[in-house]
């Protein structure tokens, strides 16, 4: 298990090119299409347990990911998150660590796995990049690419450093 901290800004489109520009990056951007299908029983099960379980075709590879959702706090977030490759692109939830996932969410998903059903799926464009905070590379700038007037931007780690990317969305904006 590893906590994802998570804290996202929409912003005008002027501001969200000059946050990439502002961003000290560990290597080039990359732009890849991202599909997410989210499973869930019939009765809402997971997420009434406050989780969700997606499988995510990012560029060519495929994940699995479980999360542990937490109410975020003026768009910060930290979850639980359990994550791993899916095989010839499918959910497989019985590959997931069972005891693990039990000890911290109460949930059993070999139990759910038989009445789990695509429940929507979402579709977007996504550009990312590593980004260097003191000298090390710690996280990733991420944003969707926009369609519209407005950009969004989310930094996500499993490290220290949001609060330098805080500063450098104010400095952008």
């Amino acid at each position: 298990m590893q906590i994802e901290q998570e804290i996202k800004f929409r912003l005008p489109e002027p501001s969200a090119r000059k946050l990439w520009r502002l961003t000290r990056r560990a290597g080039a951007a990359r732009q890849r299409n991202v599909t997410s299908i989210y499973y869930d029983t019939a009765q809402d099960h997971l997420r009434r347990h406050g989780a969700s379980l997606r499988l995510r075709r990012d560029g060519n590879r495929w994940l699995q990911t479980l999360k542990l959702e937490t109410a975020p706090a003026a768009g910060f977030s930290a979850r639980a998150e359990w994550e791993l490759p899916a095989r010839r692109g499918e959910l497989e939830p019985l590959r997931f660590p069972r005891d693990e996932i039990m000890a911290a969410t109460g949930l059993d998903l070999a139990r759910l796995a038989s009445r789990l059903r695509p429940r929507f799926e979402t579709r977007f464009a996504r550009k990312s990049a590593a980004i260097l905070i003191d000298g090390a590379t710690r996280s990733a700038l991420d944003g969707r690419v926009p369609s519209d007037a407005l950009g969004s931007a989310q930094f996500k780690g499993k490290s220290q450093g949001i609060d330098v990317f805080a500063i450098a969305v104010a400095r952008a904006t």
